[in-house]
């Protein structure tokens, strides 16, 4: 009877060890599922942020594209404006004759500021100064 109580004590250690290696390797692998899982939770969050950043950029290229697009409406507009716009008369210079053996003279005195710089402009002279020096410049050349 003493070893048959020994033969059912060791079969139930040997059925508890069996019972406890089961439990142990359904332990790993619930551990390694649960780890799985956190890898794709992971993956998922950057794919999710990835598709954020792509549509972030989208809207920032339609953005610089609406710009683009006005600031070329409003060029178009300065051109049709600058055409449509009456051209600057080309300065007159009156020449006066003080006799005839004399050479010709100019009045340049009798010109606007901005009509001297456009004469010394079209003879290469410099065009910064006051209006008497513009005169004196012109009188020179």
């Amino acid at each position: 009877a003493a070893q048959k109580a020994e033969e059912i004590a060791a079969a139930a250690q040997k059925a508890e060890a069996e019972r406890l290696a089961e439990l142990e390797t359904a332990q790993a692998a619930a551990v390694e599922a649960f780890r799985r899982a956190e890898r794709e939770e992971e993956e998922a969050l950057r794919l999710v942020q990835e598709l954020e950043e792509e549509e972030e950029a989208l809207s920032a290229t339609e953005a610089v594209q609406k710009y683009e697009e006005e600031m070329r409406a409003i060029a178009t507009e300065r051109v049709k404006k600058a055409n449509a716009a009456p051209k600057k008369k080309a300065v007159q210079v009156e020449i006066v004759m003080e006799s005839e053996d004399a050479a010709p003279s100019v009045e340049y005195t009798s010109m606007t500021v901005v009509e001297l710089k456009q004469v010394l402009r079209s003879k290469g002279l410099k065009v910064s100064g006051r209006k008497g020096e513009l005169v004196q410049r012109l009188l020179s050349s």
